[in-house]
């Protein structure tokens, strides 16, 4: 074939395939070379950096790709786990050894390396902070990255973008201290904030695989960081970034926020002490301390030690930067999924806000908490966030807050996960034609009353098809309540932080708390016991309300089935204090007692022995006696087992309630014949009424097939 001859599309694409196979091949054995031996092969960290500038990088995505995952596992073996000082021109004009001029030229230029693969990813990520006057980079900003390429022999697609993400999140995972750490960050918040749109107009990866990705990542770089310098330039970063989009963001980006893990802060007491002892000191004094200072902080730097002092401040900054966010948007925001996320991460940090904004929040939680609109997983949130404040050693100095409203709040949620406490229906109405009302009433809710609505909703969808009475509208808002209502997972964390603040309402604060809320709560308890359908959160509310009888021995009332002359007791009220709550009566533990789940059975046993044993013989019996659970040949107290916190608490049930349940093994030695089985004539009919015989074929027709 002579050079003037054009090659077909088959040569083309043969050509091209030859092409990529050996660029793999030729980098695959640098890198191999590279990490055996980074010093002496520096020169092919520089061919493959190279790479960027040819023209098959510019045109074959693959090699794009390929190059881009290399390049980082090979810097992320090969990064020190120090910071790179480059040697200034007065240090390399003095003499110095050879070793040391070996270790600066390294240095150097692993440095220069990883500069240019960074500028390299933040081009690709789009960076606004990176100056593009490089003509090199020109290139790069000119190149499409958003589309999906097919790898070679894979079937697998692969984004460039994807690809440049998991990078930078692998960098700064292994190497968050190195050099052009900050410079990556600040790549990562608009990732976070992606939104469907975007990925539909730009590309097509999945956004929540992103950014999943992206809080797994800030998520390890946050517990590995002992000394709270890279948590506070990221929560700095993420907070610059929220400021720039007017605090409109997303719910990753909180989420993000909420994984920094602080349990101590900075006081205000603690900043007048220095001062008053220094006025104190003589000249002498002053100087003496001022040196051994200056030489512990030496000290400190040479062996990585970090003081409480310092420790405390950092902590302080970093929660300023978050504090700051949630609030920001708590003011702003009415997007309900995000203000759930905030109301998460305001639960996690209660304690840790300073008392000079908790006036301006809990006057924002209460009014949040009040709407009908609230869920009860926000709601439960706001109460516990309040409660943690008020609890709080500092709140308590200085508010003089009443928790009344957000006891009543918390006993309303607890009515409407049992179906209790919610807008009303008339009787001579028809059910029907209030269908929406009837879901709305019952909505995110697990109790035999909302599984009724549930199955009311499912037989009128049935019955329209005949009859066209439904309106669209209120069908479609009937499938959207049924929709959001309480998922099992979702139960098993709101047990976790309703228990919690039934602790701080009612254990901790057992010398303030009146006989009636005690009852009422107590009541409710073992209504939503018996509402959800999780054994382990009806064993973890069974537990609290074994704890509430033995704190509160006046309980015994609640196993009295006469009622109070007064009046009745009024369970769909909404205050603990005016619901005549010594006129109830525990008939919900005789239903408990026959669960399908033994721990369950036994906790409700074990209830109602205890409340026997206290009409018959009294609180003094009950006081010494233990009241054990018997699992599989396991004995647990009951007493060991309220002292447990709730995280604990769900670990230990749900180990008691595994080992306890035993799958039969079905063995069957004969063979099911399926000629022995026919259908009747009226049953075919009957499936053909409603279209289902195209899959049923009547043993007949069977027969005469074989």
């Amino acid at each position: 074939m002579t050079a003037g001859d054009k090659l077909s599309g088959v040569q083309q694409l043969l050509s091209t395939r030859s092409v990529i196979s050996d660029i793999k091949h030729s980098i695959a054995i640098k890198c191999e070379n590279i990490l055996k031996s980074p010093e002496e092969n520096m020169n092919l960290l520089r061919d493959i950096i190279k790479t960027f500038e040819s023209e098959h990088f510019r045109k074959l995505r693959q090699i794009r790709a390929l190059v881009i995952a290399s390049l980082c596992v090979v810097f992320r073996d090969v990064l020190p786990a120090y910071r790179i000082r480059p040697a200034t021109e007065k240090e390399k004009s003095q003499p110095t050894k050879k070793e040391t001029r070996k270790i600066w030229y390294y240095e150097e230029h692993l440095l220069l390396n990883y500069r240019k693969y960074t500028e390299l990813l933040r081009v690709i990520l789009r960076d606004k902070c990176l100056d593009m006057k490089s003509p090199r980079l020109k290139i790069y900003s000119k190149l499409d990255w958003n589309e999906v390429v097919l790898q070679f022999f894979s079937d697998v697609l692969q984004n460039e973008k994807l690809t440049a993400i998991r990078c930078v999140c692998q960098l700064l995972e292994s190497h968050p201290d190195f050099n052009y750490s900050k410079e990556l960050i600040e790549v990562l918040p608009p990732y976070l904030n992606i939104t469907r749109t975007q990925v539909i107009n730009e590309t097509l990866f999945n956004h929540l695989q992103v950014s999943s990705l992206i809080i797994k990542t800030l998520n390890n770089m946050f517990e590995n960081d002992a000394d709270r310098d890279v948590t506070l330039t990221i929560c700095r970063t993420i907070h610059r970034f929220c400021r720039s989009k007017s605090y409109k963001v997303g719910v990753s980006v909180i989420k993000a926020l909420s994984c920094v893990s602080i349990t101590e802060v900075e006081r205000h007491e603690e900043e007048g002490k220095p001062k008053l002892d220094r006025r104190l000191r003589s000249r002498r004094e002053r100087k003496e301390s001022k040196m051994e200072r200056k030489l512990q902080k030496e000290m400190a730097e040479t062996q990585s030690l970090q003081t409480r002092e310092k420790r405390l401040k950092m902590n302080t900054l970093v929660m300023n930067e978050v504090l700051f966010v949630f609030f920001k948007i708590l003011k702003t925001t009415s997007d309900s999924e995000l203000l759930s996320a905030i109301f998460k991460g305001l639960s996690k940090y209660a304690k840790l806000i300073n008392t000079q904004y908790v006036d301006n929040l809990m006057s924002v939680l209460n009014g949040m908490v009040a709407k009908k609109s609230t869920s009860i997983v926000d709601g439960l949130h706001c109460v516990h966030t309040a409660l943690s404040i008020i609890s709080s050693s500092d709140a308590s100095d200085v508010l003089t807050t009443d928790p009344t409203a957000f006891c009543n709040h918390l006993y309303t949620i607890l009515g409407r996960i049992v179906g209790v406490g919610v807008s009303d229906i008339t009787e001579s109405d028809n059910a029907v034609s209030h269908l929406p009302s009837i879901i709305k009433a019952y909505d995110r809710s697990n109790t035999p009353a909302a599984q009724a609505a549930a199955n009311l909703v499912q037989r009128s969808k049935i019955t329209e098809s005949s009859n066209k009475t439904t309106c669209p509208d209120e069908t479609t808002s009937v499938t959207a309540s049924i929709s959001n209502r309480i998922s099992a997972y979702e139960m098993e964390h709101i047990s976790d932080t309703l228990i919690s603040c039934l602790n701080i309402l009612l254990v901790r604060r057992k010398h303030e708390v009146s006989t009636n809320r005690i009852l009422a709560f107590s009541k409710r308890l073992s209504s939503a016991a018996l509402a959800v359908s999780d054994p382990y959160c009806s064993s973890s509310l069974l537990i609290k309300l074994f704890h509430l009888l033995r704190l509160f021995p006046r309980c015994e009332i609640l196993f009295d089935c006469d009622p109070e002359i007064c009046s009745n007791y009024k369970p769909d009220l909404n205050d603990p204090e005016l619901c005549f709550p010594a006129s109830a009566c525990l008939w919900d533990l005789l239903l408990l007692k026959k669960h399908s789940d033994p721990v369950v059975n036994q906790l409700a046993n074990l209830i109602m022995q205890w409340g026997n044993d206290v009409c018959v013989g009294g609180i003094g019996v009950t006081s010494t006696k233990q009241y054990m659970l018997h699992i599989d040949g396991r004995q647990v107290s009951l007493d060991h087992l309220t002292h447990l916190s709730s995280d604990d608490l769900r670990i230990e049930l749900k180990t008691l309630i595994e080992k306890d349940i035993s799958v039969p093994e079905i063995q069957s030695t004969k063979q099911i014949n399926t000629s022995d089985f026919q259908l009747s004539d009226s049953f075919i009919k009957y499936l053909s009424e409603y279209d289902l015989t195209s899959d049923v074929e009547p043993p007949a027709k069977k027969m005469k097939s074989l």
